[in-house]
């Protein structure tokens, strides 16, 4: 119970910093290439 918290923290932040980095990729003319990453 008690290591159940930090980890979903950090995987809330991991997938922020995804769709950060996605997204900032995108937005320098990569949009075809992260569509199909995805």
């Amino acid at each position: 119970m008690i290591d159940e918290q930090p980890s979903r923290t950090l995987c809330v932040k991991v997938r922020a910093n995804l769709i950060r980095s996605a997204a900032s990729f995108a937005g320098s003319g990569g949009t075809i290439a992260t569509e199909a990453s995805f």
